[in-house]
Protein backbone atom coordinates (compact mmCIF):
# COMPACT_ATOMS: atom_id res chain seq x y z
CA UNK A 1 0.00 0.00 0.00
CA UNK A 2 1.24 3.22 -1.13
CA UNK A 3 0.43 5.29 2.38
CA UNK A 4 1.04 8.92 0.56
CA UNK A 5 -1.30 8.22 -1.96
CA UNK A 6 -3.71 7.88 0.61
CA UNK A 7 -2.58 10.28 2.68
CA UNK A 8 -2.82 12.24 0.08
CA UNK A 9 -6.89 11.03 -1.21
CA UNK A 10 -7.84 11.78 2.62
CA UNK A 11 -6.07 15.44 2.51
CA UNK A 12 -8.48 15.72 -0.90
CA UNK A 13 -11.69 14.58 1.13
CA UNK A 14 -11.01 16.87 4.12
CA UNK A 15 -10.82 20.10 1.77
CA UNK A 16 -13.69 18.99 -0.03
CA UNK A 17 -15.47 19.23 3.26
CA UNK A 18 -13.79 22.40 4.34
CA UNK A 19 -14.51 24.11 1.65
CA UNK A 20 -18.38 23.18 1.42
CA UNK A 21 -17.99 20.64 -1.28
CA UNK A 22 -19.73 17.51 0.77
CA UNK A 23 -21.71 15.90 -1.98
CA UNK A 24 -18.92 15.92 -3.84
CA UNK A 25 -16.78 15.10 -0.88
CA UNK A 26 -19.41 12.02 -0.01
CA UNK A 27 -19.31 10.56 -3.40
CA UNK A 28 -15.20 10.89 -3.42
CA UNK A 29 -15.08 9.52 0.18
CA UNK A 30 -16.93 6.19 -0.75
CA UNK A 31 -14.96 5.31 -3.83
CA UNK A 32 -11.45 5.86 -1.42
CA UNK A 33 -13.16 4.02 1.44
CA UNK A 34 -13.48 1.13 -1.12
CA UNK A 35 -10.05 1.08 -1.71
CA UNK A 36 -8.99 1.14 1.68
CA UNK A 37 -11.95 -0.32 3.42
CA UNK A 38 -10.14 -1.08 6.45
CA UNK A 39 -9.48 2.88 7.47
CA UNK A 40 -11.60 3.77 10.31
CA UNK A 41 -11.11 7.75 9.25
CA UNK A 42 -12.58 7.67 5.81
CA UNK A 43 -15.49 5.80 7.29
CA UNK A 44 -15.71 8.62 10.22
CA UNK A 45 -15.65 11.01 7.58
CA UNK A 46 -18.56 9.59 5.52
CA UNK A 47 -20.40 9.57 8.94
CA UNK A 48 -19.56 13.37 9.34
CA UNK A 49 -20.18 14.54 6.05
CA UNK A 50 -23.52 12.60 5.47
CA UNK A 51 -24.43 14.20 9.13
CA UNK A 52 -23.81 17.55 7.71
CA UNK A 53 -26.44 17.10 5.64
CA UNK A 54 -29.11 15.04 7.34
CA UNK A 55 -28.63 11.88 6.11
CA UNK A 56 -28.33 10.46 9.95
CA UNK A 57 -29.02 7.10 9.01
CA UNK A 58 -26.29 6.45 6.72
CA UNK A 59 -24.21 8.56 8.78
CA UNK A 60 -24.88 6.38 12.23
CA UNK A 61 -24.55 3.25 9.47
CA UNK A 62 -20.95 4.65 8.44
CA UNK A 63 -19.66 5.47 12.43
CA UNK A 64 -20.35 1.71 13.44
CA UNK A 65 -18.36 0.46 10.42
CA UNK A 66 -15.13 3.03 11.68
CA UNK A 67 -15.81 1.26 15.26
CA UNK A 68 -15.77 -2.16 13.66
CA UNK A 69 -12.31 -1.25 12.25
CA UNK A 70 -10.98 0.61 15.42
CA UNK A 71 -13.41 0.04 18.84
CA UNK A 72 -11.39 2.75 20.42
CA UNK A 73 -11.71 5.86 18.36
CA UNK A 74 -13.30 7.87 20.71
CA UNK A 75 -14.27 10.70 18.42
CA UNK A 76 -16.07 8.59 16.64
CA UNK A 77 -18.05 7.07 19.47
CA UNK A 78 -18.67 11.15 19.84
CA UNK A 79 -19.97 11.77 16.81
CA UNK A 80 -22.23 8.40 16.82
CA UNK A 81 -23.81 10.08 19.56
CA UNK A 82 -24.24 13.25 18.08
CA UNK A 83 -25.68 11.56 15.50
CA UNK A 84 -28.13 9.59 17.50
CA UNK A 85 -29.24 12.42 19.12
CA UNK A 86 -30.08 14.21 16.09
CA UNK A 87 -32.09 11.45 14.52
CA UNK A 88 -34.21 11.71 18.20
CA UNK A 89 -32.54 8.97 19.85
CA UNK A 90 -30.95 10.49 22.67
CA UNK A 91 -31.00 7.38 25.13
CA UNK A 92 -28.52 5.16 22.65
CA UNK A 93 -26.65 8.69 21.98
CA UNK A 94 -26.33 8.72 26.37
CA UNK A 95 -24.46 5.11 25.77
CA UNK A 96 -22.06 5.90 22.87
CA UNK A 97 -21.07 9.07 24.29
CA UNK A 98 -20.26 7.54 28.02
CA UNK A 99 -18.34 5.07 25.82
CA UNK A 100 -16.17 8.03 24.25
CA UNK A 101 -15.80 9.34 27.93
CA UNK A 102 -14.12 5.85 29.23
CA UNK A 103 -11.91 5.78 26.34
CA UNK A 104 -11.00 9.31 26.74
CA UNK A 105 -12.38 11.02 29.88
CA UNK A 106 -10.97 14.54 29.04
CA UNK A 107 -12.94 15.20 25.89
CA UNK A 108 -14.76 18.09 26.47
CA UNK A 109 -16.93 18.00 23.30
CA UNK A 110 -18.11 14.35 24.12
CA UNK A 111 -19.26 15.75 27.86
CA UNK A 112 -20.93 18.86 25.91
CA UNK A 113 -23.17 16.45 23.96
CA UNK A 114 -23.77 14.22 26.79
CA UNK A 115 -24.97 17.07 27.90
CA UNK A 116 -27.62 18.04 25.05
CA UNK A 117 -28.43 14.10 25.41
CA UNK A 118 -29.19 14.45 28.44
CA UNK A 119 -31.04 17.51 28.26
CA UNK A 120 -33.00 15.66 25.28
CA UNK A 121 -34.22 13.40 28.37
CA UNK A 122 -35.30 15.98 30.26
CA UNK A 123 -32.09 15.05 32.65
CA UNK A 124 -31.38 18.63 32.89
CA UNK A 125 -29.35 17.99 36.51
CA UNK A 126 -27.01 15.48 34.70
CA UNK A 127 -26.76 18.17 31.06
CA UNK A 128 -25.90 20.41 33.84
CA UNK A 129 -23.34 18.37 35.61
CA UNK A 130 -22.06 17.53 31.63
CA UNK A 131 -21.68 20.69 30.51
CA UNK A 132 -19.81 22.30 33.86
CA UNK A 133 -17.38 19.17 32.95
CA UNK A 134 -17.24 20.26 29.39
CA UNK A 135 -16.21 23.90 30.69
CA UNK A 136 -13.56 22.79 33.36
CA UNK A 137 -11.77 20.38 30.63
CA UNK A 138 -11.74 23.73 28.47
CA UNK A 139 -13.19 27.21 30.07
CA UNK A 140 -12.58 28.68 26.42
CA UNK A 141 -15.01 26.22 24.54
CA UNK A 142 -18.39 28.56 23.90
CA UNK A 143 -20.97 25.81 23.20
CA UNK A 144 -21.19 24.71 27.03
CA UNK A 145 -21.98 28.43 28.07
CA UNK A 146 -24.44 28.64 25.66
CA UNK A 147 -26.08 25.35 26.66
CA UNK A 148 -26.07 25.40 30.20
CA UNK A 149 -27.74 29.58 29.66
CA UNK A 150 -29.89 27.77 27.69
CA UNK A 151 -31.02 25.08 30.37
CA UNK A 152 -31.21 27.84 33.17
CA UNK A 153 -33.76 29.67 30.62
CA UNK A 154 -35.70 26.73 30.77
CA UNK A 155 -35.63 26.02 34.54
CA UNK A 156 -36.61 29.99 34.70
CA UNK A 157 -32.89 30.25 36.58
CA UNK A 158 -32.78 33.60 35.09
CA UNK A 159 -29.57 35.28 36.57
CA UNK A 160 -27.68 31.70 35.83
CA UNK A 161 -28.72 32.23 32.35
CA UNK A 162 -27.88 35.29 32.07
CA UNK A 163 -23.98 34.76 33.45
CA UNK A 164 -23.78 31.65 31.37
CA UNK A 165 -24.98 33.67 28.27
CA UNK A 166 -22.68 36.67 28.97
CA UNK A 167 -19.55 34.41 29.28
CA UNK A 168 -20.20 32.57 25.80
CA UNK A 169 -20.09 36.41 25.00
CA UNK A 170 -16.68 37.05 26.40
CA UNK A 171 -15.40 34.24 24.63
CA UNK A 172 -16.93 34.95 21.00
CA UNK A 173 -18.81 38.34 21.19
CA UNK A 174 -20.09 37.94 17.48
CA UNK A 175 -21.31 33.53 17.68
CA UNK A 176 -24.25 33.68 15.91
CA UNK A 177 -25.46 30.63 17.70
CA UNK A 178 -25.47 32.60 20.95
CA UNK A 179 -26.76 35.64 19.93
CA UNK A 180 -29.35 33.90 18.46
CA UNK A 181 -30.55 32.28 22.06
CA UNK A 182 -29.38 35.87 23.97
CA UNK A 183 -31.71 38.33 21.87
CA UNK A 184 -34.92 36.37 22.22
Amino acid sequence: MNQALKDQRIQELISLYNNGATKECLLKAKKVAKIYPEEPFIFNLIGVVSASIGTYEEAIKSYKRALKINPKYFEVYNNLGVALNDSHKPNEAVGYLKKALTINPNYPEAYNNLGNSFKELDGLEQAIESYEKAITLNPGYIDPYTNLAIVFASKKENEKAEYYFKKALEISPHDTNTLRYFSD
